[in-house]
């Protein structure tokens, strides 16, 4: 019976293991490892518990006296199975401790491939053509040079569609070597194929860390307090993952940029997105940066880089609004909506996107250029899946064409605009926002002038102040490629606020609402059900109207307590009437 206690226990501690226990916990095995794989050490010590257990259970049967599969069991068996047991746990962690870094979780290893190869085609000067025939242009590829490659690669996949160059050739992309060296074979006969392999430089991920308040005053810092806090992220930095502050800017905005590693990346994913620092929890998000230049309104590059086009060819500076040469600051046009133009897709190869340029602006969010950069900037981020991009295929559908099929919104109290107009509109176009539902803009009838500074930064407003005292008021930013319409005509109500807005749509009317509700007060004496039965009513009035409505706001009611009573009342009134609730953390 010996030989069983002393297996349970090692069965014990094996099994503490496999639930998680910390591994200075286990006093047997203080020497694990921690940099390892755990996926690794999870089937490891799974097969270590199952082996243990049958062992268990055959010394119990035969220390009991019961039948067993295997006939007398002697005690040097089961002496050769006390000593097996420890030799292999040792030999495991042995394994463990010389085994090199664990790899990615498979959800962030990136989908991209690690080299580029691609096919240089021209008229070969062997085949009796003309000069003029050797040069491939867009008319001479799109008559006979495409089916001719067509028929050639009937069989071989290629990685993206073919192009033209200025120099007169066209360039084939392949996803591997294989795949273009079947191509190289088959074209070599008519045409002169050059091919190239490059090996993509893959560049860590990178996070924007917002809300700061100021409580940290370096990067350095900010980096040791978020150590400090983060024992996950402590424990794989100390194994040698990256992760560094890369700056911290001291502003309105306190944010910062942090740069990871991937298996970073993923421990700060499972705890949703959140870094513990100082005395405080802040959010972050991924920061895919696009550079543009302010000069040709190109990308990749800065203004002044020897690859700036208007350095090269000493011209004048393009504007991003209207396409004009002239500086962007001192455009004339841009309080005239109709006079946009993007540069960039007036120049495209693609008719769809030049028949666009003239409904967004170079520096637009939307643009097809820059969504392009964008997701070319994703591929090459390290960890960063074809899921992790899904996000631009609603905004940018097919052929990544400015359309408004998707439209961004967002709803936001934004107590007082008057003070933070300017740090309100570049965070909406960070979060490449179309329309914002606000509260609480402290907005007045006489407040014309702040109405038109946003106007002149390129943003629509819809202002619905309160009228018979101070504080309160309600409205819609909005992008003004959009067909907005305020309706004046919507009734009024004594516990909150509403407004209205039309937006027409090639697929309809969506007709947004915007409500703010103030808590219950000495100035604003309602309560929630009085609130409820004006609710019921303004339902009611907007169900008989055209259009599908869109209810967003600040009802100061608890909806994540749906057992309390008045979220409870307030959930089922929005489903008496079709509607349901969506919010967000």
């Amino acid at each position: 019976m010996e030989d069983v206690l002393m297996l349970e226990k090692e069965l014990g501690t094996i099994n503490n293991s496999l639930k998680g226990k910390p591994v200075s916990e286990l006093s047997d095995f203080p020497s694990m490892a921690t940099g390892n794989s755990k996926n690794d050490m999870f089937e490891l010590i799974k097969e270590l518990y199952s082996f243990s257990k049958k062992a268990v259970t055959l010394l119990k049967s035969v220390n009991d006296g019961t039948a067993v599969s295997v006939p007398d069991v002697s005690a040097a068996v089961r002496r050769e199975l006390k000593d097996i047991l420890p030799g292999l746990l040792k030999e495991a962690l042995g394994q463990l401790k010389s085994a090199p870094d664990s790899k990615p979780e498979a959800d962030m290893t990136s989908e991209e491939p690690k080299e580029r190869h691609t096919l240089t085609l021209k008229i070969r000067a062997d085949t009796g053509a003309e000069e003029s025939e050797k040069i491939i242009s867009k008319e001479s590829w799109t008559d006979v040079v495409k089916k001719d490659v067509t028929s050639k690669l009937s069989k071989v996949p290629l990685d993206k569609r073919p192009f033209v160059t200025k120099g007169g050739s066209v360039k084939l992309g392949f996803n591997n070597k294989e795949n273009m060296a079947s191509a190289q074979k088959a074209l070599a006969e008519k045409y002169e194929v050059t091919p190239d392999s490059q090996e993509v430089k893959m560049i860590d991920p990178k996070l924007s860390m917002f809300d700061l308040k100021g409580d940290f005053t370096t990067p350095e810092e900010l980096c040791q307090k978020i150590l400090d806090k983060n024992c996950s992220i402590k424990g794989l930095v100390d194994a040698g993952d990256i992760f560094k502050v890369v700056f911290l800017e001291k502003n309105e905005k306190d944010w910062a940029c942090l740069q990871v590693s991937v298996r970073i990346r993923q421990c700060i994913k499972r705890s949703g997105d959140y870094i513990n620092a100082g005395l405080g929890k802040y959010r972050v998000k991924d920061r895919y940066h696009v550079v543009q230049c302010f000069d040709c309104q190109g990308f990749g590059h800065m203004s002044g880089s020897e690859y700036c086009k208007c350095k090269k060819h000493d011209a004048e500076p393009t504007c991003f609004h209207c396409a004009g040469t002239h500086k962007s600051k001192l455009c004339s046009q841009k309080k005239k909506n109709s006079a946009i133009k993007c540069v960039n897709c007036s120049h495209s190869r693609s008719k769809r996107e030049q028949d666009k340029c003239k409904t967004h602006t170079a520096a637009d969010r939307l643009c097809p250029f820059y969504v392009r950069e964008q997701s070319q900037i994703m591929g090459r981020t390290d960890g960063c899946t074809k899921e992790s991009k899904k996000w631009l295929s609603p905004k940018v559908p097919g052929y990544a064409k400015r359309t408004w099929d998707s439209v961004v919104l967002a709803t936001y109290n934004v107590n007082r605009l008057v003070n933070k107009a300017v740090e309100v509109l570049e965070h909406l176009t960070d979060e490449s926002v179309d329309i914002c539902f606000l509260q609480e803009t402290f907005l007045k009838e006489a407040d014309t002038a702040k109405l038109q500074e946003i106007n002149d930064l390129g943003w629509g407003i819809l202002s619905n102040p309160r009228k018979h005292r101070s504080g309160g008021g309600i409205g819609m930013i909005f992008n003004k490629n959009l067909r907005l319409k305020n309706n004046s005509r919507v009734k009024k109500y004594k516990s909150y606020q509403v407004m209205e807005a039309v937006l027409e749509t090639d697929s309809g009317i969506i007709r947004l609402v915007n409500v703010y509700r103030p808590p219950y007060t000495k100035k604003a004496r309602y309560t929630e059900c009085y609130f409820l039965e004006e609710f019921s009513d303004y339902l009611s009035n907007l169900s008989g109207k055209p259009g599908t409505p869109v209810i967003a706001g600040d009802f100061n009611i608890h909806v994540e307590r749906p057992g309390d009573l008045y979220p409870a009342k307030f959930l089922t009134l929005l489903d008496h009437y079709g509607l349901f609730n969506v919010y967000l953390w």
